[in-house]
């Protein structure tokens, strides 16, 4: 626990003085403290002392975890005001604006923040997980700040700066910028940590990011909620993401309520999650655990389905474990540390947790080193340069990630040495370029061996294994699709493979643009023969989605005609049984087969004969559709 036996109980009297010196009178009830505002109070003074009574006897924190989207494990906890309304405030809002008229605002903070680090101690929480402290931007012009109390009132209760976060909010305007930012930046040389809250509806959001530099950023719940099924959502999320990797910057995705919208953040590369579905905020904080196995569990599923593997079977091959030093190292140390490894121009930089802060470069001590008494300054510790004045930027990723992500990671880098590759934040291992070409020409090659080169969609391999997965995963539903051109082989006959490519990228393209959206996966059989699998959708939506590509198919296809053919309705060809007939103009056909969850004996073959069977049923039927329910009893079961 962090210091939970130093923090003095909630009845301990002790106030900062008030803004005018004074300290609080002791004679004042807490219900008469309940009752605040009361018409009673007319002195500014009295008024003030009795806020900040009730809040210290009535005001309580709910705490919700901040957690890994990639294991659960959590990486903080948000402290949410609760209790207002004891105080005879309608709002929590309404709280922090009365104590910023009567001018007690900072000296209110400081309250809350003890009661905060009260109950982030009783939590059995994992190694270095933080506090995240909401401040009310109006903290540095209230007539009572006082700076320096943040580091006291955290060593006082034995919590590490680097574990408290403290989440801005652009509700209120700093009232001095430039004091503001040099606040901040004091802040950030003590390593608290600092975080943008409800990202993305501000008027100030990208201003924040360049003024603020925050270590995390929070992205609104307007952008998460139905995410998974919202194009512009993801766009716009992915591009935060971009951004706030480019400049070093966590993501945190909030209110999450759904694992749909867990998954679909994941994909988009959102390192952490809060909400709902995650954990409700709890005011007991012994109910709060250090890791949220439903994660794991939904990352488990999503893994079977062929997602969120990204590329860590290459990366891992090609890391470079280059040993870290610690950020609170000795200058002594780090010239020990270049003089043993005399192959390293550089090294990363870690906590006292093992996540990264950037890298030490030798470039970076020359000038210092090489000037008269330099190296014996840098060692003197009243010379003042510690080893965080030295340390430089670098480029984060996920060991989890694509190598597409990590290479445009490392593109907008101005002086990349490598990307520092994490795990559940934890520093792995740095990938150089050269070994970042590796992965990329490696991965190229294992998708080049199996992807169709018409379409570039993948082929009989990649959609053999995502069934085999899916027989595996029997807790999601699924639905699969065979697609195939009605009367392709007389059309490519009159007018050429030529022309029959650009049918079959017609048909590919379709595929894609309709059943990516919703992660569908589509692989190319061979010739105009067309896969897709989705998992957790609706049939009767699915249907309407194949309906869809059939309708654009059959009349994107008559462009592929001369005036004569589109005029007969047809061309004269040979069908499959050497007959010479006119043959009606091409559309498609697509066979459904619905997979309930539970378990499935069924093998691969068994669901490819299936899907061959309603395929043909398909090509028969008015409406170019047959769909069935699987038969998952083995080859045995009767056709459907």
């Amino acid at each position: 626990m962090d210091g939970a036996d130093r923090i003095p109980p909630r009845s301990a009297p002790p106030f900062p003085p008030g803004p005018t010196g004074t300290a609080p009178p002791t004679a004042v009830a807490p219900d008469e403290a309940a009752r605040v505002p009361d018409d009673r109070l007319h002195d500014p003074i009295a008024e003030a002392n009795a806020l900040l009574t009730g809040i210290r006897d009535h005001i309580d924190y709910a705490f919700q975890p901040i957690v890994s989207l990639q294991s659960g494990t959590c990486f903080g906890y948000e402290a949410l005001l609760r209790g207002a309304d004891r105080i005879g405030l309608p709002s929590i809002a309404a709280l922090f604006d009365q104590a910023w008229r009567l001018g007690v605002l900072h000296t209110a903070d400081l309250l809350l923040r003890r009661e905060a680090l009260a109950g982030f101690a009783r939590i059995a929480k994992p190694p270095g997980a933080r506090l995240f402290f909401n401040l009310d931007s109006r903290v540095f012009a209230s007539p009572d700040y006082r700076p320096g109390q943040t580091r006291a009132l955290l060593d006082q209760v034995g919590v590490a700066p680097s574990a408290f976060c403290f989440e801005l909010s652009e509700l209120h305007a700093f009232g001095n910028e430039r004091l503001a930012q040099n606040i901040l930046d004091d802040y950030r040389a003590q390593s608290l940590l600092l975080a943008i809250d409800d990202f993305g509806i501000g008027l100030s959001g990208l201003s924040v990011l360049y003024t603020r530099h925050p270590d995390i950023v929070k992205v609104d719940r307007l952008f998460i909620s139905g995410i998974q099924n919202d194009r512009k959502k993801r766009v716009l999320v992915t591009a935060i993401v971009n951004l706030a990797r480019i400049l070093g910057m966590a993501v945190v995705a909030e209110g999450i309520e759904t694992e749909a919208e867990l998954l679909a953040c994941r994909r988009i590369g959102c390192d952490l999650g809060q909400g709902f579905f995650i954990a409700r905020p709890d005011t007991d904080p012994t109910a709060l655990l250090a890791t949220y196995s439903q994660i794991r569990q939904a990352g488990e599923r999503e893994r079977r389905d062929g997602h969120g593997q990204g590329d860590q079977s290459l990366i891992r091959e090609e890391l470079s474990v280059i040993p870290p030093v610690g950020i609170d190292d000795e200058m002594a140390d780090v010239f020990d540390m270049f003089r043993q490894h005399t192959a390293c121009t550089y090294f990363p930089v870690i906590d006292g947790h093992h996540r990264p802060v950037g890298i030490i470069h030798e470039q970076a001590l020359k000038t210092v080193i090489y000037s008269e008494f330099g190296r014996d300054l840098l060692r003197n510790p009243s010379f003042g340069r510690r080893l965080r004045d030295f340390v430089s930027e670098c480029p984060v990723a996920d060991i989890r990630s694509e190598a597409e992500e990590v290479l445009s990671i490392f593109a907008v880098d101005e002086n990349p040495v490598g990307v520092i590759i994490v795990e559940d934040f934890a520093y792995v291992g740095v990938l150089s370029a050269p070994a970042l070409l590796r992965v990329i020409h490696d991965k190229t090659l294992s998708r080049a061996s199996d992807e169709n080169p018409l379409t570039k969609l993948p082929g009989n391999l990649g959609i053999n294994e995502y069934l085999a997965r899916s027989i595996d995963n029997g807790e999601d539903a699924h639905i699969f699709a065979y697609f195939d051109v009605d009367n392709f082989k007389p059309y490519n006959d009159v007018y050429g493979f030529r022309q029959g490519d650009r049918v079959i990228q017609l048909l590919a393209q379709l595929l894609v643009r309709r059943f990516a959206p919703i992660d569908g996966f589509v692989g190319h059989i061979g010739g105009d023969d067309f896969f897709v699998g989705v998992a957790g959708q609706n049939l009767a939506s699915l249907r309407q989605r194949v309906a869809d590509v059939l309708e654009t198919f059959r009349k994107d296809a008559i462009s592929f005609y001369d005036a004569d053919a589109r005029a007969a309705g047809g061309i004269i060809g040979t069908d499959r049984h050497d007959v010479t007939r006119t043959i009606p103009l091409m559309t498609a056909s697509a066979g459904l087969l619905a997979c309930p969850s539970g378990p499935r004996l069924a093998s691969v073959d068994d669901l490819t004969n299936q899907l061959s069977r309603l395929k043909k049923q398909a090509k028969a039927s008015p409406s170019h559709i047959a769909e069935s329910a699987c038969q998952c009893g083995g080859p045995d079961a009767a056709a459907p």
